[in-house]
């Protein structure tokens, strides 16, 4: 397994002759979107100011009069900016495929074997049903990959996004529909050899209240985390305290909420990422050193956080 720096240097050295020259050609478009939204929007504030001092007299010309009007030429702003981006930007989600297509899975086989990387197929949905982690409405997933963890281990992940509607009052009193995040972020199952035959579930810290809450010897773990185990016993085995090391270590320096279910020989993993593997903005270069190296992180620690865990569930007494 490379580390980032070598990683990331052989990227670089690779001929990427095909991802920069997309690249050249999606910062082109960007900049002309760019100018056809300035100019787009700068029209339509003209437009709407003409429009209010045409439109008012002397006792009109107050607040109440003047308020809407520049809500509507925000809001005609935001339409247009919106529209144009959406139209010009074929460059961009080209440099983009192309990025998961090239980039995307040098990164995943540095930690898995038998990697298979299908960036439009997405995690199937009965899958991430089995944690039974929230109710939703709504259920998206890209980036979905099959592979193995020292060619032994079935490992699934994919970036989910699950929403719920909801309904509300506006304003004026009118009932209407919004749709509220619930999860967005990466999501994986790993399969192994052994049991823990109970079930073990490790939560940020709600304070919960529950007969199977596992009261842990680690403050400063307990500060960060709840845990609910079926058997306390065999929680205890497999919560070590280099295990809970690295979970308060990854929870300090990412500030991301996480968690952690363990059934029978099924491990799931979820952490509130947000979007995953995508090219990001047109900076400096064709690959983002910053944004590829958070990927590198995360995918560096959901690797060895299994390991971890699968080697510490095949010395427990169970």
């Amino acid at each position: 397994m490379k580390t980032f720096d070598k990683l990331y240097k052989d990227l670089q050295n690779s001929d990427n002759s095909e991802l920069n020259n997309i690249w050249q050609e999606a910062k082109k478009e960007n900049e002309k979107v760019k100018k056809i939204r300035l100019i787009t929007c700068l029209v339509i504030s003209i437009m709407m100011i003409i429009l209010i001092c045409t439109t008012s007299t002397n006792n009109s010309f107050s607040m109440f009069f003047i308020l809407p009007k520049i809500m509507l030429m925000v809001f005609a702003n935001l339409f247009a900016y919106v529209i144009i981006t959406i139209l010009f930007s074929k460059q961009k989600n080209e440099y983009n495929k192309k990025y998961k297509e090239l980039i995307i899975p040098k990164l995943m086989s540095n930690f898995y074997n038998n990697l298979e990387y299908f960036p439009q197929k997405g995690m199937p949905q009965y899958i991430y049903k089995e944690p039974k982690y929230e109710h939703y409405d709504l259920y998206d997933s890209e980036d979905y990959f099959e592979a193995q963890i020292d060619n032994k281990y079935s490992i699934q992940m994919a970036e989910v996004k699950t929403q719920k509607e909801e309904t509300y009052e506006d304003s004026n009193g009118e009932t209407k529909t919004r749709r509220v995040t619930i999860f967005h972020g990466l999501f994986a199952k790993i399969i192994m050899d052994k049991s823990i035959d109970s079930e073990l579930r490790i939560t940020r810290n709600r304070g919960i209240l529950s007969k199977n809450k596992l009261k842990m010897d680690s403050s400063k773990f307990e500060k960060h985390f709840d845990v609910e185990a079926s058997n306390k016993i065999i929680g205890m085995q497999i919560l070590t305290a280099d295990i809970m090391e690295k979970l308060i270590e990854f929870r300090e320096k990412t500030n991301m909420e996480f968690d952690v279910y363990i059934k029978y020989n099924e491990i799931y993993l979820r952490f509130h990422s947000g979007a995953m593997f995508e090219a990001g903005g047109l900076k400096k270069e064709a690959i983002d050193e910053e944004l590829l190296e958070k990927y590198f992180y995360m995918l560096n620690f959901t690797y060895n956080l299994s390991k971890k865990l699968i080697k510490t569930i095949e010395e427990c007494q169970i």
